[in-house]
């Protein structure tokens, strides 16, 4: 498809930003493909350019704002596209990472064995700490600010969500 004129370019991201749904059809048309094309370029692995993307459009739609030119608003998204590839793969880091510390007093086994029924037997708060801690990514004092608790207090129920992971992971 070919590139949008450049005298087009504030019209219509203005009207991104306005919400316009022919505006983000056209956008959609335009450029989807050549932020896939451009992610793909940026990473070995295939199976991750549809999460990337996803972020990155979502990323678009919270942050647009007008642009003079075809080239700064690909100059923009590609960044976006760039920052979401990191944070894609940090995040996937910070999970792994998790999985090992939660498993590393464990006994060794031949694979992690899957926690998902475990995560289930938890109580509802004791799973969505795990969660949020540590397949999300998130810090104490961010757990803290959701749930409106303090760091200590959700370090505490951290800690006894663990050990009951654990405990349920052993037997």
């Amino acid at each position: 498809m070919d590139p949008i004129p450049d005298h087009e370019i504030p019209k219509l991201t203005t009207n991104l930003k306005k919400g316009s749904e022919s505006a983000w059809r056209i956008f959609h048309d335009h450029y989807s493909h050549r932020i896939a094309a451009f992610i793909h370029q940026h990473t070995n692995d295939q199976d991750a350019i549809p999460d990337i993307l996803q972020e990155t459009l979502c990323r678009i739609v919270r942050h647009i704002r007008k642009f003079p030119t075809e080239n700064h608003l690909w100059c923009w998204l590609t960044r976006l596209a760039r920052s979401a590839a990191t944070d894609h793969y940090r995040k996937r880091q910070r999970h792994d990472q998790a999985l090992h510390r939660l498993f590393e007093n464990h006994t060794p086994t031949p694979s992690i064995p899957n926690i998902e029924p475990h995560l289930t037997a938890l109580s509802k708060t004791s799973r969505i700490l795990i969660e949020e801690k540590y397949f999300h990514g998130y810090t104490v004092k961010e757990i803290a600010k959701l749930h409106s608790s303090t760091p200590k207090k959700i370090a505490h129920a951290l800690d006894a969500a663990r050990k009951t992971l654990k405990q349920l992971i052993s037997s």
